[in-house]
């Protein structure tokens, strides 16, 4: 887990949810990853919040290749921010970031029954 250090910095690692919101459906999926970051907050992973973009409407729009479809695909995205008070080091980060994806990918599967083709959850090291 990640330590203050004696200059009063702390290291966490950001992570960044890139989560599509084209839809009802769509904002009832984004709801739920919210409802599962705020149930993280009494596991030993230092989530005490997460910041999110504008939902309604969505503040971002991202746009990507899809080799499936063969062709550019436009949507509307909210961007989710999630500091873990786990170093960016620490082999547990791994599994993190594979039960995020996994979670989104329910949310996204139960709340619109159709999968994206890929979703976007990126570590970033952070000193603050």
């Amino acid at each position: 887990m990640a330590e203050q250090s004696s200059s009063g910095h702390e290291e966490r690692t950001r992570i960044v949810c890139h989560l599509p919101l084209n839809d009802a459906n769509e904002h009832l999926a984004v709801d739920a990853v919210f409802t599962y970051l705020e149930g993280l907050r009494t596991k030993p992973l230092g989530v005490k919040g997460y910041t999110h973009s504008a939902a309604r409407p969505p503040s971002h729009f991202g746009t990507w290749w899809s080799a499936s479809r063969r062709k550019w695909m436009r949507e509307k995205v909210v961007l989710c921010f999630v500091d873990y008070k786990v170093n960016f080091n620490d082999p547990a980060l791994t599994r993190i970031v594979a039960e995020l994806k996994e979670e989104i990918r329910g949310a996204y599967g139960e709340f619109t029954g159709k999968q994206q083709e890929e979703y976007w959850v990126v570590a970033h090291h952070v000193v603050r």
